[in-house]
């Protein structure tokens, strides 16, 4: 480096060091300390700070002494002018009488030099008013924060010593109605800061809220506004159950957003059958159906159940089948079951011949009886033409009994006799009884039924 060079560099440090002489001789000379820094209090209450002095010049001097900062009127100082020796110190008091506006101050503290007005120091001090003594504690400021999860509340506090709060909170909606409510207990001493999450979905139901809280033992209140955007989410799912008698579908719609969803419609496509409907469609067209749901509201499902029956099918397949059991059974016992009839033929100049015919498509019979009963309207022919039957007389009415030992299966008996009606007209033939026992040893009586004949 050159001499030019080096001595402009040297110019430079000796300016740089006359520029920051003021302060740094300042800070040598006077000192100024303040005890504590920072104070809580209760308001109405005293508050005092100490300040301490130090006069580092080498002769005596006056100084000034003064506390600027608002309210102004709080501050009461020992005196605001102040002689010291050389190199000597002194304390202060500063005392603050703050009323019952709580928060938290900050004053500055100055000492200057009365015949050096350069010299001059400053501190600054700060001062927090808490409640009343009977309040305890004061609210200063509250912030709220609508995060994912709710509404994020901060309480800034202040009590002069350990204290108890509480905290009311409601969210109500545009209608008032109120849709959460909490009541949270704080300790608080000294500064401090309050937290609290009200959780709020944000799929609560669409519309405006206000949040409203209030501190119970210092009358402090506030409001939060907020909104929430409508949304509007519907859901739809569908299960089937198939067993033998029916298949069953159940449609679930859920409001699955923040909205109040009316006049929702639901189509479904239904098969051809016989169906059953839990929640009757509002039209059906074709194979398609549809249900108009009027309201829904958020969190709200419902559910349209339908059947296709099979209970009808199969029922009707039941009684089929019945009716050719019935039918069939009907028909077997018709083509096994031993019959006897009895009708009656003219045989001409006036006698009549009452033919018994007796027929067993069945198993073998024993003990057999065929009774007949000859009316008084009629004159019986004692003449009997093949197998001659027991006669016997029962008041006016004549029996007649033919007794066979058996008769076997499919065998085929004719029996007759002739008679004379002695009257003309419309005449009613008694019925023919056929007695026997059948394979069981059970005994089975079967009639002819009556008939009639004109003479």
């Amino acid at each position: 480096m050159n001499r030019e060079a080096k001595a402009g560099a040297l110019f430079a440090m000796m300016a740089l060091s006359l520029a920051m002489l003021p302060g740094a001789a300042t800070a040598q000379v006077l000192q100024l300390g303040i005890s504590p820094a920072e104070r809580i209090v209760n308001a109405g209450s005293q508050a005092i700070f100490e300040a301490n002095l130090t006069n580092g010049l080498g002769n005596p001097d006056g100084f000034y002494f003064y506390v600027a900062g608002t309210p102004a009127n709080w501050i009461n100082v020992d005196t605001g002018y102040v002689e010291m020796g050389a190199r000597s110190s002194k304390m202060l008091k500063i005392e603050f009488y703050p009323n019952d506006v709580a928060g938290i101050y900050e004053y500055e503290v100055f000492f200057q030099s009365r015949t050096k007005p350069e010299f001059i120091v400053s501190k600054k001090l700060i001062l927090k008013v808490a409640g009343s003594k009977d309040q305890g504690v004061a609210i200063i400021g509250h912030s709220v924060t609508r995060g994912e999860d709710g509404l994020e509340i901060q309480l800034e506090a202040l009590s002069g010593k350990e204290n108890t709060i509480t905290l009311d909170l409601t969210v109500s909606g545009d209608s008032g109605m109120i849709i959460a409510s909490e009541t949270i207990p704080f300790k608080v001493s000294g500064q401090q800061n309050l937290t609290h999450m009200v959780p709020v979905s944000r799929d609560a139901v669409a519309g405006r809220y206000v949040l409203r809280g209030f501190v119970r033992e210092t009358g402090y209140a506030f409001n939060y506004d907020f909104e929430v955007e409508p949304v509007s989410r519907m859901v739809r799912t569908q299960d089937e159950q198939r067993t033998p008698l029916y298949d069953e579908v159940r449609i679930t719609v859920a409001n699955e957003g923040n909205v109040i969803e009316k006049d929702y419609s639901i189509v479904s496509n239904v098969p051809t059958g016989m169906l059953t409907f839990f929640r009757h469609p509002s039209s059906c067209e074709g194979q398609q159906c549809e249900w108009v749901l009027s309201r829904l509201n958020p969190d709200e499902s419902v559910q349209i159940v339908y059947r296709l029956e099979y209970w009808p099918l199969i029922l009707e397949g039941i009684l089929i089948a019945a009716l050719i059991l019935t039918f069939a059974g009907y028909g077997w016992r018709k083509t096994t079951t031993p019959t006897i009839s009895k009708k009656v033929n003219y045989s001409g100049k006036g006698v009549y011949t009452a033919v018994l015919e007796v027929k067993n498509p069945g198993a073998r019979m024993s003990n057999v009886l065929v009774k007949d009963t000859v009316s008084p309207l009629f004159r019986l022919d004692t003449a009997f033409e093949g197998v001659r039957p027991g006669v016997r007389s029962s008041g006016e009415d004549t029996e007649l009994v033919w007794s066979l030992p058996s008769v076997e299966k499919k065998d085929h008996r004719i029996l007759h006799y002739s008679f004379v009606p002695v009257i003309s007209g419309h005449l009613k033939v008694p019925e023919a009884q056929l007695r026997f026992l059948n394979q069981s040893g059970k005994k089975v009586v079967i009639r002819s039924g009556e008939s009639f004949f004109n003479a």
